[in-house]
């Protein structure tokens, strides 16, 4: 009954983003576009505590690296480390991470409750209204520097095409799903 109750209220708030999405200019989309390609790949896990004992366990640095959850990963049960992202954004008024930190967060919860997959596709369809716009958000974002080494999805390529960030696992064969099966698995370990 609760989890009926939790997807309901999920389902509705993704339904109003998918809404506003519809409603808001296409530079504005573009934003939000360039802003989950920014944050796809920042680390969620290990905590610094974790990497910190992971060291001490003598793992190299490559080693946790390639435990190292983002994103983009959209780890099954991920959905829970976006919230103190987002709380995190809306106390610092920053509505573009926000929105990016929401659009991973929802589409994490599309893997935990299956069902909704078909209404993430039609938000992630409702943001990349913004597709064309995106040189120019990520301009005015990133003031036109490189943000940094990127391991999925290359900046170029992202540029050349914004929806090749769609998640992986909508993509047969994307070489990040199997990645993904294997850190599910190590990290279920740990729990």
């Amino acid at each position: 009954m609760i989890q009926y109750v939790a997807k309901k209220i999920v389902k509705n708030k993704i339904e109003k983003q998918i809404a506003q999405f519809r409603d808001d200019d296409e530079l504005s989309l573009a934003k939000v576009i360039v802003t989950v390609f920014s944050t796809s790949e920042c680390r969620l896990l290990p905590t610094p505590e974790q990497f910190e004992m992971f060291q001490k366990d003598g793992l190299t640095d490559e080693q946790i690296e390639d435990i190292t959850v983002c994103p983009y990963h959209y780890l099954k049960g991920s959905h829970t480390l976006f919230k103190p992202l987002m709380d995190y954004a809306l106390r610092d008024r920053n509505t573009g991470l926000y929105m990016g930190l929401s659009v991973h967060y929802y589409t994490s919860l599309s893997v935990f409750y299956p069902d909704l997959e078909s209404l993430m596709k039609e938000l992630w369809e409702a943001m990349f209204q913004g597709e064309n716009h995106v040189k120019k958000a990520f301009s005015s974002i990133w003031g036109g520097k490189n943000e940094g080494e990127r391991v999925y999805l290359k900046t170029e390529d992202f540029l050349q095409d914004p929806r090749k960030l769609t998640p992986h696992f909508w993509i047969p064969d994307h070489p990040v799903t199997k990645k993904v099966k294997d850190l599910q698995k190590f990290w279920e370990k740990r729990k």
